[in-house]
């Protein structure tokens, strides 16, 4: 049993070193796995390098509301996700936190789960995590090592410092004294850490990483440069080069059954001359990091297309549309929630309609194709969505029927079947998908005859009730969703739909340069 577990860790060693480096980077925006459980972004890229659904499947989805309270802890052990939550909750979770009686009847399970990866994210400055960091790092281990045990979960652990090496221009220098004061601030709740990711602009000497190994008690070796560079799938090779791998091997107890495999380094080395232009059509704007799972893959779709896709983010609430839309061979209509911004994602789907550019809508973005094309194609002025006009007399978007309790969504995975012969079809290359949703209203399929006498059609549907794709068959490539295909797209294989996009933007780039 544990050999098959060791080796099962080594398969995925790689990546752990690729997730340390979105400690590094530190992006904090919202991912949605499979089984409906919102989480950070910092897990969720870490699902989107392993190439694999990290879906847990065990853990129901209406335990989403779970990892959403503020002060979460998120521990991953191997393929399962678990949001521990704290904060508001810290009294109740506590109980569940292993005094030494306890632990002395729960060893079996310690030792069936020793020499799994654990990777333990959380916000340690917060006052209301010291206690259960505290009780985490202080439960006794196996061999020596540290098991955090919260709940029914049990594994080893290897603390990985994100930390901050500044540089000041007039003194022409990094400064290491942050790192010092934050080591310090962690030893003060109980944590030692084993490896000391420097986030730095510049490239750290080699007396300067013995100075922070001398001051901060950590491996000269484990002090690792995290430096800024042209893309983040660039680190995992930086943090191979530096031994970062061999560190967490070496820590875990692990024995490694093959090598890495180095094809990764020479994808993400790939240079490109052409170039495609994309907008990203939503009120969240100027805030680039609202859309990074978005973002992240319009890059891997273009990676895989070999083009570089150079993105401009276009605020549909203070930009002029369609006049800032011009030029771009591919336009997103993003997810979100609320009337702001809603008025210009219209303009930029008529705009997209109209001149034949290629156009993908998400979530939000599909209800908003269906409002468009019933005003403008279909002379229902008024047709709105409840959720921004409840009392429109056209409401081609609605609650839906068995979502009416208030603040209640359809989370995570669903099936649809896809109509034979259209885009969606042609996309996907099958008829039956599945896709991660997070939404309360939908396309009022009442509406679908009149809406498809205008040229938009449904062309996948869950349960044959519940619209979720929708497209023209008058133009190249217009088609939105109901989903979020940001959440299944992965650097070396893209999702469907943003491939096509990007093929079509790059067939669109084609045309417009003769």
């Amino acid at each position: 049993m544990k050999g098959a577990v060791k080796e099962r860790a080594a398969r995925i060693i790689f990546a752990l070193s690729a997730t340390a480096a979105i400690l590094a980077v530190g992006l904090i925006c919202v991912f949605l796995f499979a089984g409906g459980i919102p989480g950070i972004i910092k897990i969720g890229v870490g699902e989107f390098l392993f190439g694999t659904d990290w879906s847990p499947t065990d853990v129901p989805a209406s335990y989403g509301i779970l990892p959403m309270i503020v002060g979460s802890v998120y521990v991953t052990v191997g393929a399962i996700i678990i949001g521990v939550p704290v904060g508001l909750f810290t009294a109740v979770f506590m109980a569940f936190i292993c005094p030494k009686p306890l632990y002395k009847i729960l060893k079996p399970a310690v030792d069936l789960l020793a020499g799994i990866p654990s990777v333990v994210y959380g916000f340690f400055g917060m006052v209301v995590l010291v206690p259960f960091i505290r009780n985490a790092f202080n439960v006794p281990g196996n061999s020596g090592n540290n098991v955090l045990t919260a709940s029914i979960l049990l594994g080893m652990m290897i603390p990985i410092h994100a930390t901050l090496l500044p540089y000041i221009s007039s003194a022409d220098e990094l400064k290491t004294k942050p790192t010092q004061h934050s080591v310090h601030k962690l030893r003060e709740i109980g944590i030692e850490p084993d490896v000391l990711l420097c986030r730095t602009e510049y490239p750290i000497p080699q007396s300067m990483k013995r100075k922070i190994s001398l001051f901060c008690s950590v491996p000269e070796g484990a002090v690792i440069e995290a430096m800024t560079l042209p893309s983040i799938y660039h680190l995992p090779e930086a943090f191979e080069k530096q031994g970062l791998t061999d560190i967490i091997i070496n820590r875990l107890g692990l024995t490694p059954k093959r090598k890495n495999d180095k094809k990764w380094f020479k994808f993400v080395k790939q240079k490109h001359n052409r170039e495609v232009n994309i907008a990203i059509a939503g009120k969240y704007a100027e805030l680039k990091d609202a859309y990074k799972s978005v973002s992240e893959s319009l890059y891997s779709a273009g990676m895989s297309n070999k083009v570089n896709v150079k993105i401009k983010y276009v605020n549909t609430e203070k930009d002029n549309i369609p006049a800032d839309i011009k030029g771009a061979d591919g336009i997103i209509i993003p997810g979100g929630f609320g009337p702001r911004g809603i008025e210009g994602k219209l303009k930029a789907i008529k705009y997209a309609r109209e001149s034949k550019v290629p156009a993908l809508g998400i979530c939000l973005g599909m209800q908003c194709f269906v409002i468009e094309a019933a005003r403008n194609m279909c002379g229902l002025k008024d047709a709105d969505s409840v959720e921004f006009n409840p009392k429109t007399k056209n409401p081609v978007i609605t609650i839906m029927a068995h979502k009416k309790i208030a603040g209640e969504m359809r989370l995570g995975n669903y099936a649809s079947s896809l109509q034979k012969g259209s885009l969606a079809h042609k996309l996907y290359g099958a008829q039956n998908i599945q896709e991660r949703h997070r939404h309360r209203y939908e396309f009022n399929t009442d509406y679908a005859p009149l809406l498809a006498k205008a040229g938009l059609h449904i062309s996948g549907l869950h349960n044959d009730v519940l619209a979720e794709i929708v497209e023209r068959r008058d133009h190249p490539f217009f088609i939105a969703g109901q989903f979020h295909p940001e959440f299944g797209s992965r650097p070396t294989k893209p999702h469907p739909l943003f491939d096509g996009l990007v093929k079509a933007a790059i067939k669109h780039n084609n045309a417009r340069r003769k």
